[in-house]
């Protein structure tokens, strides 16, 4: 089962290959100490341990994307990916419904919301943006629609993917 920390975000401490396995962040503090996906550029990487700011035992191009080399001072997240969601819809099954979209979060703007009857109060929305953003985001669901909530003024429109399940 792969684990997930909420905002886990650092940079790189030095540049990598496309071959590294094992390479270091400027801080790991925020990140789960294993088993888990980060993102840096367009790669996707399953993280097999973490040890305080290294990462080692590193697949790469996880998912279909391309192992690349990344510079120092490269931004790692991690995200909730498409894999991720497939892997979460298989496990729940038949049993639960699920939607999914996706949108852009309007420029100049601290809020977003989308409108779609799926949604109520109880649906749990999974919001994972597709491009840079600059505030940490917040998802709130209520009957008919859910509404993003950005720490900062989003100063270009930022695209996102969502899932919601039932």
């Amino acid at each position: 089962m792969l684990k997930a920390a909420n905002n886990a975000q650092s940079t790189l401490a030095q540049a990598i290959t496309a071959t590294a396995t094992s390479f270091s962040v400027i801080d790991g503090s925020s990140f789960p100490d294993g088993n888990f996906l980060i993102s840096a550029d367009d790669e996707i990487m399953l993280v097999g341990t973490r040890s305080g700011n290294t990462f080692s035992s590193v697949t790469r191009g996880h998912e279909g994307t391309t192992a690349a080399a990344h510079a120092s001072g490269t931004a790692v997240e991690n995200r909730f990916t498409a894999g991720t969601y497939t892997q979460l819809v298989e496990a729940i099954g038949n049993n639960a419904k699920y939607k999914n979209g996706s949108g852009t979060f309007t420029a100049n703007e601290t809020t977003y919301t989308v409108t779609d009857a799926f949604i109520t109060a109880n649906t749990l929305v999974i919001v994972s943006p597709t491009s840079e953003k600059l505030g940490s985001w917040t998802v709130a669901s209520t009957n008919g629609s859910f509404t993003i909530t950005s720490d900062a003024t989003e100063t270009t429109a930022v695209t996102f993917d969502w899932g919601a399940m039932k």
